[in-house]
């Protein structure tokens, strides 16, 4: 199965097709169509190709229609990219399909303490900068936490 996808790869396809998912797309979430549309086909139109057993998993065509529905749930921490390969059954050149998965912030960040107590002097200079511990956001760079702000103490506005 994965030499035909390669042979099929090698050949020069009529085009490639790519979309991009959010990884919080429900399973049955129409990614799109080999053909841009759905076609009204009674006969399979397409035998359909996976170089890897995620992939497989993940997704799949339908054979007469071209849909490409999710058939289980995203994770882009896990794998950020699927590739399914439609060939033909009338004998026209394979059709690669790119499932791209777009991250969502879908995880609270972790912080090493519930909270945290900073005792500042009176007499600190304005705009002193005091470390605070790292928070860990499995979701990566995109969705890390950006600033911290003070709950509780803030009397008269005089921290910003």
């Amino acid at each position: 199965m994965i030499l035909l996808y390669t042979l099929a790869l090698l050949c020069h396809s009529v085009h490639s097709i790519t979309f991009v998912v959010p990884e919080s797309s429900p399973i049955g979430h129409v990614i799109g169509y080999v053909e841009g549309r759905p076609t009204l086909s009674t006969q399979a139109k397409y035998f359909v190709v996976f170089p890897d057993t995620v992939s497989e998993q993940v997704s799949h065509i339908d054979e007469k229609s071209g849909e490409i529905p999710l058939a289980a749930q995203l994770d882009c921490e896990k794998h950020k990219k699927f590739e399914i390969l439609a060939v033909p059954l009338d004998g026209g050149e394979g059709i690669p399909a790119t499932i791209e998965v777009e991250d969502v912030n879908d995880h609270s960040p972790t912080f090493p303490e519930d909270k945290i107590k900073l005792e500042i002097s009176e007499f600190a200079r304005i705009g002193a900068a005091y470390p605070l511990p790292r928070a860990d956001d499995p979701d990566g760079a995109n969705f890390t936490v950006q600033k911290y702000r003070i709950a509780q103490g803030n009397v008269n506005n005089v921290f910003k």
